[in-house]
């Protein structure tokens, strides 16, 4: 068996502080049921989620700058402070421009203070934003990046599929990204991210409008999130296993040296399926999918979170956030908790 104490690969980058939305309305399931006139019941049924949030009025950037300003108090910094900020959605607040410099001006940033822009990898693509900031920050060019996700999907989701419409609420997340001199309590250490692309699965889960693919010929049905659950299923059962055992195995690690394991919430059965497949104990995953539903992209950072918060990451603790997207993408991240003293 491998040594529990093994340490992932060295890195100056740190998470020195997380946020969240906390402020979004929780819907019941039941609420849905009536709204969409389905009988008391059948997307709890179908979806396996109880509850989920919803903006409810408030915009996609009042998420973002409620966790990011959560992030920063809890890094102890101020917004001027950031070199960048990176918003990474699966859905952004419209197609072009990025939705970045909305989040630095809601933050009280003046033009020309940061960098912001946006980095697009659907349900990964805060992991992605967290590897880019990690690896400005080995190169030097950075010191302090946010990197936030947040997502407001309720008006893309098709109904008439409520099994997969069910899944998904709204919400948002966020870290700060930067240097320290050592580890540090409540700090976490950046080790290796790895991400790895299928692009035959390219079409289980789309939303086909919005780009240069259909243009002004978009229907209404092409603005609504689609997905093969079954294809994304076998093909993620063919490799996501194989992937994260090579991934652990570049610092000599397998499952076993890992302490707490955040998964992002795809749904209920999937991180079921997920602990079954890695040979894992499913008490070892942060499982937040009942009560929040699938965030999309804010779902890592959101459960990273509450993670921390509820004390769920001893000090020295080794942590592994993964998951999948769309794409199809796999991505998995090692991160180590400061020490206790």
């Amino acid at each position: 068996m491998q040594s529990r104490r093994a340490r992932c690969a060295i890195s100056k980058a740190f998470i020195l502080g997380t946020g969240s939305a906390t402020s979004v309305a929780a819907v019941q399931s039941d609420a849905l049921d009536r709204a969409h006139g389905f009988a008391p019941g059948h997307i709890a049924r179908h979806s396996g989620v109880d509850r989920r949030g919803r903006a409810q009025g408030r915009s996609q950037i009042d998420l973002a700058i409620e966790a990011g300003q959560a992030a920063l108090a809890d890094a102890g910094l101020e917004a001027v402070a950031l070199d960048a900020i990176l918003h990474c959605a699966a859905v952004p607040y419209q197609t072009l421009p990025a939705t970045a410099p909305l989040v630095q001006g809601g933050l009280g940033l003046a033009g020309g203070q940061v960098a912001a822009f946006d980095i697009g990898a659907t349900c990964l693509g805060f992991l992605a934003g967290l590897q880019h900031a990690a690896a400005m920050v080995e190169a030097g060019r950075w010191t302090r990046i946010l990197v936030v996700s947040a997502e407001a999907v309720g008006d893309f989701l098709d109904w008439r599929d409520p099994a997969t419409a069910g899944l998904f609420g709204d919400g948002a997340g966020a870290a700060v990204v930067g240097t320290q001199a050592g580890p540090k309590l409540g700090s976490l250490r950046v080790g290796r991210i790895a991400l790895e692309t299928h692009p035959s699965g390219y079409h289980a889960a789309e939303i086909r409008a919005g780009g240069t693919r259909l243009g002004q010929d978009a229907t209404q049905a092409d603005m609504q999130f689609t997905m093969d659950g079954r294809a994304l299923f076998a093909l993620t059962r063919r490799h996501f296993g194989r992937f994260v055992g090579d991934m652990l195995a570049v610092d000599g690690l397998t499952l076993d040296a890992l302490d707490v394991i955040v998964p992002h919430q795809a749904s209920p059965s999937a991180l079921g399926l997920m602990a079954a497949a890695l040979k894992v104990p499913k008490a070892r995953l942060v499982d937040l999918s009942v009560n929040h539903g699938n965030l999309v992209a804010a779902s890592l950072p959101v459960t990273l979170d509450h993670a921390r918060r509820a004390g769920l990451i001893a000090p020295g603790a080794r942590v592994l956030m993964l998951g999948t997207a769309a794409g199809v993408t796999f991505g998995a991240a090692l991160l180590e908790a400061g020490p206790s003293d």
